[in-house]
């Protein structure tokens, strides 16, 4: 019986007798990589074709320089697509990796791709495997297929209690390692921490952490941090397999970024896509995308890469919302003006919130006597908590009287949180300048204190300051509740017209009471 040299061409399910067959004759004739144009492999990436390289096939070995081959992997002249040799005589081709089942063929991360797989724990397995059988006379007899389900079984139990533990952790966006990796050390980490925290209850994990843990490396316990990031990156990769498939199934949708440093000061594309479901509309984190600088092309084209790997067709997109930054909604040389040459029925729309942010920033930078009031509503923030024991003076006068509100840091960003701080002041402004009062009488403080009370509290005496705490608290007021209710994901178009309808009422009529 004569068998296929191309892999593809195999059955789902591989019989004893080609097994045996192949074990005994091994993978030469079914690489298909020194005489194959791979003109079969042929795929296109942005206009650029792409094929599957011979270099694939070899790998150097860092340390010592020398180069190995690859038999394991094995090219299909029919498809186009490498598959793994020792995984599908082991596993079959009902194994869920794109390697045994439908043939790997993403060229343009193909390095990556292969090398993860070689390093992968069930490829390393169905290579010790196959190497067993083999020195065994390819004989798979029911006592080895007992000993191998066995520990299938009991891997599998333990992995169901790892991931949960990593799936719990990252629901919360909580750390998982600590300063180091040792059971029984109170620094270990959260994914340590919880393992050993269910083990007290689990008597299968309690054995196994008694018997694999702190071995050190060689050892196969599947608690490290190795085994933690490759289930993060797993999991990762189905979330956002599920996220486009449920997106390409809606077939429109929106987008949304921004651009956000990481606790490495490494810049990242945030994507979010929104879509609509039958059950209602959606918004999905998608990934962060690596950013090579902050041009609107350099954006652009972080955009282009990951929707063609994804194959995600860019004629679908219905809108588009980022902030005003210039090189976001540039009308010209803006990212949202190059998506809209791309694809014209891709609106944008700008961040209303973030807009009246910026509305707001420009008006009251534009008056000397608003910078100088925010300026005093900072002072006092500042005067009072930088010492324990002015604040301890503030807060105790404040448990004298009925009110509940402290002096407050004004936001640097957000410019219309700064309603909570003149909130505030209104809200306790008898009781702060009375402390301040009793802050410039007290001869236990520095002369320099005291006399920094005395002028904030002179401040206070003034008409004027009064007039601009009643002021901009009432304007703030109707701004801060404008700005919150345009982010609320339930608003509807209609209600956010009149609410920014009402904003200019406002300030076109009820400033001159």
């Amino acid at each position: 019986c004569s068998y296929s040299t191309d892999v593809a061409e195999w059955p789902q399910k591989i019989d004893e007798d080609a097994r045996q067959y192949w074990m005994k004759k091994g993978s030469k004739d079914c690489q298909n990589c020194k005489k194959t144009s791979f003109s079969s492999s042929k795929k296109i990436y942005e206009n650029e074709a792409r094929y599957c390289q011979k270099t694939y096939f070899t790998y150097t070995h860092k340390p010592t320089g020398r180069e190995y081959e690859r038999d394991w992997l094995c090219y299909s002249v029919s498809q186009g697509k490498l598959y793994c040799f020792s995984c599908i005589l082991i596993y079959n081709k009902s194994y869920s990796s794109k390697f045994t089942s439908e043939g790997f063929d993403d060229w343009k991360h193909a390095p990556h791709y292969i090398k993860s797989h070689e390093e992968s724990v069930s490829h390393r397995e169905a290579l010790i495997t196959l190497l067993t059988l083999k020195n065994k006379s390819c004989q798979i007899n029911p006592q080895l297929e007992a000993q191998v389900e066995s520990e299938k079984k009991y891997w599998r139990t333990l992995l169901e209690r790892v991931v949960e533990v990593i799936k719990f952790i990252c629901e919360r966006g909580l750390a998982l390692r600590g300063r180091d990796e040792k059971i029984g050390s109170p620094t270990n980490g959260n994914y340590l921490g919880l393992l050993e925290l269910l083990a007290k209850f689990d008597p299968f994990l309690d054995e196994h952490i008694k018997k694999y843990a702190n071995k050190g490396k060689g050892h196969v316990s599947y608690l490290s941090k190795t085994i933690s990031e490759e289930f993060i990156a797993i999991i990762g990769s189905n979330i956002q397999e599920f996220i486009i498939k449920e997106l390409k199934t809606s077939k429109y949708f929106s987008i949304s970024v921004d651009s956000t440093p990481d606790v490495s000061h490494t810049d990242q594309l945030t994507l979010i896509l929104r879509y609509v479901l039958p059950s209602g509309p959606v918004e999905r984190f998608v990934q962060f995308l690596d950013m090579e600088g902050h041009t609107a092309g350099q954006m652009y084209n972080s955009l282009i890469d990951f929707f063609s790997k994804h194959d995600i067709d860019m004629a679908d997109c219905r809108g588009q919302s980022y902030d005003n930054a210039s090189n976001m909604s540039g009308k010209y040389n803006g990212l949202q003006a190059k998506i809209k040459e791309l694809n014209s029925y891709a609106e944008y729309i700008p961040c209303f919130a973030h807009s009246l942010n910026l509305v707001g920033i420009s008006a009251a930078e534009s008056c000397q006597e608003a910078v100088r009031f925010f300026d005093f509503v900072e002072s006092l923030y500042v005067f009072f908590s930088a010492s324990t024991l002015r604040w301890k003076i503030l807060v105790s006068e404040i448990s004298k009287t009925k009110k509940t509100f402290l002096v407050k840091k004004m936001s640097e960003t957000r410019w219309f949180a700064r309603y909570d701080a003149v909130h505030a002041l209104l809200s306790s402004f008898d009781v702060i300048k009375l402390a301040l009062l009793l802050l410039s009488e007290d001869q236990d403080q520095k002369a320099e204190y005291r006399l920094k009370a005395h002028s904030l509290h002179a401040s206070m005496l003034k008409l004027e300051t009064c007039f601009l705490i009643i002021f901009w608290e009432k304007i703030l007021s109707r701004v801060h509740a404008t700005s919150t209710a345009l982010q609320r994901a339930n608003l509807s178009l209609n209600s956010a017209t009149h609410l920014l309808k009402s904003q200019k009422l406002l300030i076109k009529f009820g400033t001159r009471d």
